[in-house]
């Protein structure tokens, strides 16, 4: 940093194991009251070993201007090894179908990104406007290869691939200005959008003995393409009376979406159009304590792989596909919590409450006397409110200390998709993080945390 100047870099180098253990167990009754019992054990493991690197310039123009550019890269390559054995038992308790389904995936996951931004100050402090535009792009890849062997009924080994490619790119661009118009009161206004491609193909193939070569499966073979447009304008209020403070913001959103199933030479559109209100409402009671209470509405938009319909076929037992229909799910939430802070210590225990509609659940359904199919459905609604603390502890430059928790009732109405009763739940989660300042150029962080079942 030579004052003009400033020009940073960073590498990072990961490796570690992942190990997963799966049992599948089930027990299915047959119109003609017969039982039949199957169990799966998987073991998968794998060995990522992933590099990141970045690189940026900040150019200062003269006093009130300022642009950059920066720069990241990413990769993550490892081989995943499942073995996986089944077994399936009928009402006596004898094996009749006894066989293992062992994959050999080399695959890896990049990213590419690429921000410019430019930074103008005027003459009033804070004062300013900034412009920032953002590429990236993620291409993923698995090759998996399987090995089914088959000790009962024996009969031969069979063999098939499939290959996974998954490529996105992501175009962001911002603008934000924020005015400070007094002491007690400033504004802030912008624009955000966000274009997105995602290119999904699924490629099939089996080993025909016959010709004593792999062919396509031209069932499983599939291909999605998704577009999504966001466009967002936003304004921002804040004013300070007294002992007594408000801010309220508004966002409004238009939203193009096109799933483009090519396989089936079908495309599904899903346009709409959102506000989000925001309204946050403070109260001083003495020098250290504030009361807070706000009020927000939230927009979680689901994911490509949650639209894609084309299933993935790893396991002939489970199969997993998207939903193009599924929509957004909208989330109320309401807040209202006390906060202590002196020069040692902040406190803010919070109480909450959020009602979601069209919220995401996973259903699972049988498609015939051994296959399952899961995928993502929209629910009426679900709600949930609780208690949040958060804790911080600053001694000094020696030591400092965050902790967070968080529990909650959660509850989900599932009577649009023919379930009559809710199902509910209490969970909950809690983080804590220790820094020790070990000098002037060292630190050590330890950082620790828990997470109950869900619902």
């Amino acid at each position: 940093n030579s004052g003009t100047y400033n020009i940073f870099a960073s590498y990072g180098l990961r490796k570690d194991n992942r190990n997963r253990t799966t049992s599948d167990s089930r027990q299915q009754i047959e119109p003609s009251s017969v039982v039949t019992r199957t169990r799966a054990d998987l073991f998968s493991y794998a060995r990522p070993l992933s590099n990141s690197a970045a690189l940026g310039l900040d150019y200062r123009i003269d006093d009130r201007n300022e642009a950059g550019t920066s720069g990241n890269f990413f990769i993550n390559a490892f081989t995943r090894t499942d073995n996986s054995g089944t077994v399936r038992q009928n009402d006596a308790g004898v094996t009749t179908e006894a066989y293992s389904r062992n994959r050999y995936d080399p695959e890896y996951e990049k990213e590419f990104e690429l921000t410019a931004y430019f930074e103008h100050v005027f003459p009033k402090e804070d004062h300013k406007f900034r412009a920032e535009v953002n590429l990236s792009r993620s291409p993923e890849q698995e090759d998996n290869h399987f090995t089914n062997v088959y000790a009962q009924p024996a009969i031969s080994t069979t063999y098939d691939n499939t290959l996974i490619k998954q490529d996105e790119t992501r175009t962001q661009v911002s603008l934000d200005y924020s005015n400070p118009l007094n002491e007690s009161s400033s504004f802030e206004a912008g624009y955000a959008g966000e274009f997105r491609r995602n290119d999904l193909d699924f490629r099939a193939e089996s080993f025909d003995q016959a010709q004593q070569r792999f062919v396509r499966d031209s069932i499983r073979t599939n291909r999605f393409l998704y577009n999504g447009d966001i466009h967002a304008v936003y304004g921002t209020f804040r004013q300070s009376l007294g002992a007594f403070g408000f801010q309220a913001g508004l966002r409004a959103e238009p939203a193009k979406n096109e799933s483009h199933l090519v396989t089936r030479d079908s495309v599904v559109s899903n346009d709409y159009f959102s506000l989000f209100p925001t309204l946050h409402l403070s109260y001083k009671v003495g020098r250290e304590t504030e009361l807070q209470l706000s009020y927000s509405r939230r927009v979680h938009r689901p994911h490509e792989e949650d639209l894609n319909p084309f299933p993935e076929y790893r396991d002939p037992r489970n199969i997993s596909a998207g939903n193009p229909y599924l929509l957004p799910e909208y989330i109320q939430s309401i807040e209202l919590g006390c906060q202590f802070q002196n020069e040692l210590i902040s406190v803010l225990p919070a109480l909450y409450y959020r009602y979601t509609y069209n919220r995401f659940t996973s259903v699972t359904r049988v498609l015939d006397d051994s296959t399952l199919l899961t995928t993502r459905e929209n629910l009426s609604n679900g709600q949930s409110g609780g208690l949040e603390v958060v804790v911080t502890v600053n001694v000094g430059g020696l030591f400092a200390a965050h902790w967070s928790a968080n529990a909650f009732h959660d509850q989900i109405d599932a009577s649009n998709l023919g379930y009559t009763q809710n199902r509910s739940t209490t969970t909950w989660g809690s983080n804590l993080t220790f820094d020790f300042n070990m000098g002037d150029a060292t630190k050590l962080q330890m950082n620790s945390n828990y997470n109950s079942s869900r619902l």
